[in-house]
């Protein structure tokens, strides 16, 4: 089993994924975040079971997600 690290991202590189034709899963995770730590081997699974590369990890930043309520 490969590891995907986030990595950080910006709102444009976030839009750029989200335009991208066909269906995207994002997966918001971020160190400080238990429940992203719990079910990292479910989305790693996921991650290797998608090949067409529509799934993309994103490191959330504690403040953007508060804004946004995420």
């Amino acid at each position: 089993m490969q590891f995907y690290e986030p990595t950080a991202n910006d709102d444009a590189t976030i839009e750029s994924v989200i335009k991208q034709p066909g269906k995207q899963v994002m997966f918001l995770q971020a160190d400080w975040c238990g429940d992203c730590k719990a079910i990292k081997p479910f989305v790693q699974q996921f991650k290797d079971a998608v090949t067409d590369g529509g799934a993309n990890w994103v490191d959330a930043d504690r403040a953007v997600c508060d804004g946004r309520s995420l």
